[in-house]
């Protein structure tokens, strides 16, 4: 997130998870082991 956001071109930040956004393996993996996940937006500006 420090480099996404050190990155002019771009703007954005944490975000809820959005429902057409598939759960993976790994994230299930890290759910069951008591991790979180982030979700993340960014966008290229001009």
């Amino acid at each position: 997130m420090q480099v996404l956001d050190a990155e002019l071109a771009l703007e954005g930040g944490v975000v809820e998870r959005w429902i057409e956004r598939p759960v993976t393996r790994f994230e299930r993996k890290g759910s069951a082991a008591g991790r979180g996940t982030t979700n993340l937006r960014y966008r290229r500006t001009g």
